[in-house]
């Protein structure tokens, strides 16, 4: 591990993961287990990151915007634009309802595109102000997730030959999220009867945490000479309930889909992918409970 946690999470960069293996395939991210979110909440530094991620945004407040309805105009600005966008009811009135609302982020005068269009989106600042609502303790708090990118293939409808690549970008107890890397994927996967993903037990084992000795393959076989892959059906449904929070991602070639471990059915054999991740990441769990133990420990006695 480059860094420690303790390390990790006094420092100021919001976006920042800790590496957890030096292949740089497993990482962490604070906002991605409740106790580091409750560490930054319950600390001095939750000001400190605060500060910085306010700090990072505020030239948006400088950016002025102009939004189009119904004849009328408004003027505000990009920060007020993203706040909005995260208020549930004004984003159904605005972004979802309203088709017609349009913005310009050049002069009144224009020109303009549609408000609904997202193209005025940016992912990366979108999840600053995500920071914002974890350390104002105005969002749900995740257990437990680690970033990962494993390779796999899907292919649909049962054609082996029409496959594209996707990777799983986060691991949890409970499933896994599936990235998708361009329109052309997205189009496919969406509109598909039927998917399958194929993932290579090679692939699987490459999450190895060399400081604990740790690696999938210690829970479950994975070098078996006979099964090079392990493949699974996945319903089109997980995809469907995933399309419209994708939307806001449509100009970022970016696309993102939550899959229960329940949700994906061996075609052959038994659930590897769940069988050799959860004890992983439980173990890596603990570990990571004991440095926060002992850290907080030392913050309260010192």
């Amino acid at each position: 591990m480059a860094l420690k946690l303790s390390d990790y999470l006094q420092g100021e960069i919001a976006s920042t993961e800790l590496e957890l293996n030096d292949s740089g395939s497993l990482s962490f991210h604070w906002s991605n287990w409740n106790r580091c979110c409750q560490y930054h909440n319950n600390s001095e530094n939750n000001g400190k990151m605060s500060n910085q991620i306010d700090q990072s945004l505020v030239h948006l407040r400088n950016h002025k915007i102009w939004i189009k309805h119904n004849l009328q105009t408004v003027e505000t600005d990009l920060y007020n634009l993203y706040e909005s966008y995260l208020d549930n009811r004004i984003r159904v009135l605005w972004f979802e309802q309203e088709k017609d609302s349009l913005i310009s982020l050049v002069s009144e005068g224009g020109p303009y595109i549609p408000l609904s269009s997202m193209r005025w989106f940016d992912k990366e600042t979108y999840e600053k102000f995500i920071y914002k609502k974890i350390l104002a303790n105005t969002l749900p708090l995740r257990e437990f997730r680690l970033t990962t990118n494993i390779e796999a293939v899907c292919y649909f409808d049962d054609m082996a030959t029409d496959f594209v690549k996707v990777s799983i970008s986060q691991i949890s107890k409970d499933g896994i999220v599936l990235k998708f890397d361009s329109i052309r994927t997205w189009t496919k996967i969406v509109g598909a009867q039927e998917i399958c993903m194929a993932i290579s037990l090679e692939n699987i084992d490459s999450i190895e945490m060399e400081e604990l000795g740790l690696r999938p393959s210690d829970f479950v076989e994975l070098n078996n000479s006979k099964q090079k892959y392990v493949v699974y059906r996945v319903s089109p449904s997980v995809v469907k309930r995933n399309v419209e929070r994708n939307k806001r991602f449509i100009h970022q070639r970016e696309y993102f889909v939550f899959c229960y471990f329940s949700e994906l059915r061996p075609i052959m054999g038994q659930n590897i992918l769940q069988e050799a991740l959860v004890p992983f990441i439980e173990i890596l769990k603990d570990q990571l409970s004991k440095e926060l133990d002992e850290f907080s420990g030392l913050l309260a006695t010192g």
